[in-house]
């Protein structure tokens, strides 16, 4: 049984107002503990300031092999298939010799009363696709194949979309 990101979205809000924002990731070790004030900053409590220079990163850095990841909520226009202006994640993979691999922009918005999930890459593909009632899922295969389309292993590309997919769901699930 698929979580569609509506389910998804009520349980990430209903336990952010509980107080506990803790992220179970069952990939590997669980990542809560490390990323809990983090996950706080990228939901939008302690958001950095948009500089204009890029991303700000209220998460990471985290190493995943020979890549960086870092990311955040920022608000902006997201342009490419998406076309609209609002809160999104940005999430960027460099190498740890310090080469950006890709710039992923992640919005969530409604169209005709459906929760859509749109997702742009602006630096190294341009790939860019849209989403109407994704599932959590489809967000770990979009970072994936994001991932795989620049060069990193499949297996190296779902362990980052493991670790990044509840963050990117749960910044977008209140940003909305």
């Amino acid at each position: 049984m698929t979580t569609s990101w509506d389910v998804y979205r009520d349980a990430v809000i209903q336990t952010m107002q509980e107080g506990d924002t803790e992220v179970a990731i069952n990939f590997g070790d669980n990542l809560s503990e490390m990323i809990n004030d983090e996950v706080n900053a990228s939901l939008g409590f302690d958001e950095a300031p948009d500089t204009g220079e890029g991303i700000e990163p209220p998460w990471g850095p985290y190493y995943v092999g020979s890549y960086v990841l870092t990311g955040g909520l920022k608000s902006g226009y997201v342009g490419s298939c998406i076309k609209r202006t609002g809160k999104y994640y940005a999430l960027r993979l460099t190498t740890t010799s310090g080469g950006q691999l890709f710039d992923l922009h992640t919005l969530a918005y409604t169209s005709s009363g459906k929760l859509c999930l749109g997702f742009y890459e602006s630096l190294a593909t341009g790939w860019c696709w849209t989403d109407c009632t994704p599932s959590y899922s489809d967000v770990v295969s979009a970072v994936a194949a994001v991932a795989i389309a620049v060069g990193v292993s499949y297996a190296t590309a779902y362990v980052i979309a493991n670790i990044v997919a509840p963050l990117i769901v749960g910044a977008l699930a209140l940003a909305l």
